[in-house]
This record gives C-alpha cells, sequence and structure tokens, in this order.
C-alpha cells in the first residue's frame, strides 16, 4: 500500500512539473542601450497638439526627424532650445518605460544622460 502511494504521489509530481517546448515565449532581450547623440535641444512635442496642453518644457533633443526625452540626472545644464548638444546616456525605448508621463509626447523613448559634450 505505501509502495502504492509514493507511486502515485511520485506520478502526481511529475505530471505537475512544467513543461518547456520550443513554443513558448522566448524572455525579451534587455531594451537598454548606449547611446552617442547629436542633435538640436527642444522642448519636447506633444503627441495630440489640439489638446489642452500645460506650458512646461519637457527638455528633448532633436535628431533629424525623431524625439527623446533627456533625463539629466544631477547634471546641471543651462537648457537653450535650438543649440547643438552632443550627449552619452543609456537610451530607453518609450514601449518600455514603465511611467505614462511620457506617453504624451511624440518620443522615441528616454536617455538617461550620463555625458554631455560640447
Amino acid at each position: 500500500m505505501l509502495f502504492a502511494v509514493v507511486a502515485m504521489f511520485g506520478f502526481g509530481t511529475y505530471a505537475l512539473a512544467p513543461v518547456h517546448t520550443e513554443e513558448d515565449p522566448v524572455p525579451e532581450a534587455d531594451l537598454q542601450a548606449e547611446v552617442k547623440l547629436t542633435g538640436e535641444s527642444v522642448c519636447l512635442p506633444h503627441k495630440n497638439p489640439g489638446e489642452m496642453q500645460t506650458m512646461e518644457c519637457a527638455y528633448g533633443l532633436q535628431v533629424d526627424d525623431k524625439y527623446y526625452a533627456l533625463d539629466l540626472g544631477s547634471f546641471i545644464m543651462d537648457f537653450q532650445t535650438g543649440e547643438t548638444v552632443n550627449i552619452e546616456g543609456t537610451f530607453v525605448p518609450l514601449e518600455a518605460l514603465s511611467s505614462d508621463q511620457w506617453q504624451k509626447y511624440d518620443i522615441e523613448g528616454i536617455v538617461t544622460v550620463t555625458a554631455i559634450m560640447n
């Protein structure tokens, strides 16, 4: 009788163990990347310019026809729109951000700035 209980318990444990197949989703790759960007300092454009907006200026960088939000962290920068800026930092695409605060801007993502070069 004890053998039968052990055999059933062992079989039940085996049957409940997760089975991985090739169809299981592959974990997402790390979406952060180190970047060096040169562009024009801008106030970020809103996705829907016709909606009511505040007068804040969210610091950004325009590179060609793409916009990037800038997280300056502890950097002190005399931010003037229209200047050419060279930055280095860690880029995170918009869809990987956990905060909704950036969803209102027409951006590719956010760059956490690690260096500002002139």
